[in-house]
């Protein structure tokens, strides 16, 4: 299941955080995107306003 012929769509908010380097010779096409900007102040004001929470 990885080879050269499979392709994955990762759909994960936390996909960044994920160790895929065994992944890394696979020759599989793995593709994963991010909805949210991590570095945008809105998003650090809301882990802010949440921490506590």
């Amino acid at each position: 299941m990885m080879t050269i012929r499979n392709k994955y769509i990762l759909t994960s908010l936390d996909l960044h955080t994920l160790d895929l380097e065994d992944f890394q010779y696979s020759r599989a096409n793995i593709t994963g995107f991010k909805i949210v900007n991590t570095e945008s102040e809105a998003y650090e004001a809301l882990l802010y306003e949440t921490k506590d929470r």
